[in-house]
């Protein structure tokens, strides 16, 4: 029996399968790896991006604790100068 949708009219029933399968698997392969690698850029950038706000949000604590001091001692200061 002829298949007229062979690439090679030589091939039999069982090499055509198995080049059909080797083809499909390919594409598999190939479109899971995209996916997989989109997935991996994905996760990489929220990663990163949730790390430096834990970083800058600590650091913002800090400085906005200071500013906070500096501000209430200069506040403060004027009053406790003598009359």
């Amino acid at each position: 029996m002829d298949d007229v949708w062979a690439d090679d009219v030589s091939l039999t029933d069982a090499s055509y399968d198995r080049e059909v399968a080797q083809r499909n698997w390919n594409k598999l392969q190939d479109e899971h790896g995209v996916v997989g690698y989109k997935e991996g850029i994905s996760e990489g950038k929220q990663v990163s991006l949730q790390q430096g706000f834990d970083q800058g949000y600590v650091e913002g604590a800090e400085i906005a604790h200071q500013l906070g001091r500096m501000r209430g001692v200069l506040r403060v200061r004027p009053s406790l100068q003598p009359i």
